[in-house]
């Protein structure tokens, strides 16, 4: 348990995937993602907040107003 709380804060914490592989020993990044790397709720929460603010901010800019219109 102890191992894969912290190599669930190493994928929470922003470290790259090949650090944490390389320091819980496994053959390949994506193994170690698979295992230890589960979409933290605020996480989550970020990632939509993060989309949000791009709909938002595109809304009325001059690159949705001038946008060529599909035929």
């Amino acid at each position: 348990m102890l191992r894969h709380f912290f190599r669930d804060r190493d994928a929470a914490g922003g470290r790259h995937v090949k650090v944490a592989q390389t320091l819980a020993g496994h053959h390949s990044a994506v193994f170690t993602l698979d295992v230890y790397a589960d979409a933290l709720p605020q996480q989550m929460d970020e990632a939509g907040e993060k989309v949000a603010d791009v709909i938002i901010g595109a809304r009325g800019s001059i690159l949705v107003a001038n946008s060529p219109t599909l035929h």
